[in-house]
């Protein structure tokens, strides 16, 4: 069972407050987890509150972060290329062909673009929200990000030249987590 619980440092300390108190699901959400529970948050933060919350920040093991650097943060390289490795890799052993990397439709880059029937796939890495901008604003940008690249012409380098006929955004968490959470993305 994956579990977030949604608050960060630029969260409403009042709405902090009620999710820490809200007992009775946290009680729900981690006597369901059947063989693993995961908890994807700001750790630091969490450690700094109250409840359950923390106690699930105390007892929790950091998995792999080498690939997954906080909002806004670059990785080791400086420009977050390893998650464009990682998937890129992911989709070639899925037999995806073409993949063309920081690939440019209309004025704008995006990860990786591939071919997929008579159109090509336009793939956007959600690495998150700059520490200055809302979350929620980030995400509905990135969503209209993805909604003006369709059926915009594409392609050169790897993927044919066509026109953007879907779009992709892929969390930075799932590509961490592993192949299990980025499969319902490329079926």
């Amino acid at each position: 069972m994956v579990l977030s619980p949604v608050a960060t440092g630029n969260t409403p300390p009042r709405t902090t407050h009620w999710v820490t108190s809200q007992v009775n699901l946290w009680n729900v959400a981690i006597t369901r987890a059947k063989s693993q529970l995961i908890t994807v948050g700001g750790r630091a933060f969490w450690q700094g509150q109250s409840g359950l919350p923390v106690l699930l920040a105390e007892r929790a093991e950091v998995l792999d972060t080498a690939y997954c650097p906080g909002p806004g943060a670059e990785t080791e390289d400086g420009t977050g290329e390893q998650l464009v490795d990682r998937l890129q890799d992911y989709l070639g052993r899925r037999g995806f062909t073409g993949l063309e990397r920081t690939a440019v439709v209309g004025g704008q880059t995006v990860d990786l673009l591939f071919t997929a029937g008579e159109g090509n796939t336009a793939v956007l890495i959600d690495r998150g929200a700059e520490d200055d901008l809302d979350p929620a604003r980030h995400l509905r940008l990135t969503h209209a990000r993805g909604d003006l690249l369709m059926g915009l012409p594409s392609g050169g380098s790897g993927a044919k030249p066509a026109v953007v006929t879907r779009t992709v955004r892929v969390p930075a968490w799932r590509i961490v987590a592993g192949e299990a959470m980025v499969e319902p993305l490329f079926p």
